[in-house]
């Protein structure tokens, strides 16, 4: 959930600088306003990660930066995975999607899919929970 919201939060925040499509989308005349709507104090980082599926869909519309957005996102969660693998010594980590940007069929899962070299969508056998408890045994006997 934290690498999820990050990364959703992220491509929110980065709405600023998308074409018109996402503008249309929030009945934003200018850019400003979606910077006033953004940077508010009294916003907060859940509701700018619900942006996210408006800049999936911008981008599959053929917004040019909602898809740099996008692309954006995917190279840093390939960088948090190659990250992950570094720092537990894997030669190569098995890889699970959750979460609602993932699950779908968006650009970013297909992106994601690529730089990871995956051909089927990796499903979970377990929840968040139990892989995380599993995992931290497997560490604890090596």
């Amino acid at each position: 959930p934290f690498f999820k919201q990050k990364t959703a939060y992220e491509i929110g925040v980065r709405l600023v600088g998308s074409e018109m499509c996402i503008r249309d989308s929030l009945k934003i005349s200018a850019p400003e306003e979606l910077i006033n709507w953004i940077y508010n104090p009294d916003r907060n980082n859940r509701e700018i990660s619900q942006m996210a599926p408006l800049v999936l869909a911008c981008a599959a519309a053929g917004d040019l930066e909602a898809h740099r957005i996008v692309e954006d996102g995917a190279e840093h969660l390939y960088q948090l995975y190659l990250s992950v693998v570094k720092r537990l010594d894997f030669a190569k980590a098995p890889v699970m999607f959750a979460g609602g940007l993932l699950s779908s069929d968006t650009l970013l899962r297909c992106l994601l899919m690529q730089k990871l070299g995956l051909e089927k969508v990796p499903a979970p056998k377990f929840s968040p929970l139990e892989g995380a408890a599993l995992m931290a045994n497997l560490l604890n006997f090596r």
